[in-house]
């Protein structure tokens, strides 16, 4: 059985859902190598790791000197070549003569406004050189499989569908104090999770926050932004909005299970799990009805019009007059998110991958 690799260079990067996916997976994938009959997996990773993670069946090598994509083209290549390599986060090296790769979402063709130049434009070389080596693909969702065929021309028949899992966030116990150290009150605001970017939307939510002042709610918006790959967003609103930035997965608990509700009216996701993660602490979600967000909340969320902020407006004050279905809500979310586990989406991957591995 020949070996199977796993790019490491996700370890070098900030955390986003990308990289949320490929550490989860990779410890999930740790776990179930303990059965017998199981492969060797050595994640091969970049010197410049931020952190070293903690495996018991996988190994781990640090290899070459250089840093991002040249590492992963160059230094990545030579010590992989005799196995199958597996690269989660959309990147990896093009001539890899046995290689599969997660691809999460076609949002740098279907909205390339909301990326810099420089994140398209390699893009726009790296997925078409991909799409004639690699043996396979994994996305997130029937949402993105059709949009990676419709976009990139990647067969829908290469392409096996790994879905997130939010139990990550259930490991936790969440930061009691936080609310309280940054001034907030239970139920007195609306939280928003990710990037400051176009896509996430949040001018939505703050023309929607406008509609209903009445209600004396402040919007908390959640996430870091890399300027190499998103543009920002000019906020010129006067809505109460507080900025918070990067947080710990122990403060973000505190502040699903303190919010009024979660707003998600991204433009376009390839499957979004910070709803999840709310429906796993109590937190009534509003998403987009839009790309794959209603296919990942299923009937566990209320859903609007990403482009109308009234629609939006209406299910806040909907959520925050009518206790009831605020109630149901949280029933339905905590059912729904059950079903999404890390194990089954590492399960998914070393079954396909498996057959490669075969001398």
């Amino acid at each position: 059985m020949r070996t199977l690799y796993i790019n490491g260079r996700f370890l070098t990067q900030p955390l986003t859902g990308v990289q949320r996916y490929a550490s989860e997976v990779m410890h999930a994938m740790d776990e179930r190598l303990a059965e017998p009959g199981s492969p060797r997996v050595i994640l091969v990773a970049p010197y410049s790791m931020v952190l070293r993670p903690m495996l018991h069946n996988i190994e781990i090598q640090l290899v070459g000197r250089r840093k991002g994509h040249l590492w992963e083209q160059l230094d990545l290549l030579g010590p992989t070549s005799d196995g199958v390599l597996l690269s989660l986060t959309g990147t990896g090296p093009v001539r890899h003569p046995a290689h599969f790769v997660t691809i999460h979402d076609a949002g740098v063709f279907a909205n390339p406004r909301n990326f810099s130049l420089g994140f398209r434009a390699w893009y726009r070389v790296l997925v078409p050189l991909l799409r004639r080596r690699a043996r396979g693909f994994f996305t997130v969702s029937e949402f993105s499989r059709a949009e990676l065929a419709r976009l990139c021309r990647i067969p829908s028949d290469k392409v096996v569908i790994t879905y997130n899992g939010c139990d990550h966030i259930m490991r936790l116990q969440p930061d009691d104090g936080f609310l309280e150290r940054n001034d907030l009150q239970r139920g007195g605001y609306v939280l928003c999770v990710g990037a400051d970017n176009p896509n996430k939307n949040l001018r939505l939510v703050r023309d929607a926050i406008a509609l209903v002042q009445d209600l004396n709610l402040e919007l908390v918006n959640v996430g870091a932004t890399n300027d190499r790959v998103f543009r920002r967003t000019r906020n010129d609103s006067d809505v109460r909005q507080r900025d918070l930035g990067h947080v710990s997965d122990e403060a973000l608990i505190a502040l699903y299970k303190g919010a009024l509700c979660l707003t998600f009216p991204s433009l376009y996701e390839g499957f979004g799990i910070p709803p999840l993660e709310a429906m796993c602490h109590a937190c009534p979600v509003i998403a987009a009805r839009s790309s794959a967000l209603p296919e990942t909340c299923g009937d566990a969320a209320l859903f609007c019009d990403p482009h109308d902020p009234r629609e939006l407006a209406d299910h806040v004050r909907h959520l925050a007059e009518t206790p009831a279905e605020r109630e149901r809500l949280i029933a339905a979310g905590t059912r729904h998110a059950s079903g999404y586990t890390w194990a089954r989406a590492a399960e998914g991957v070393l079954n396909h991958v498996r057959g490669a591995l075969v001398v």
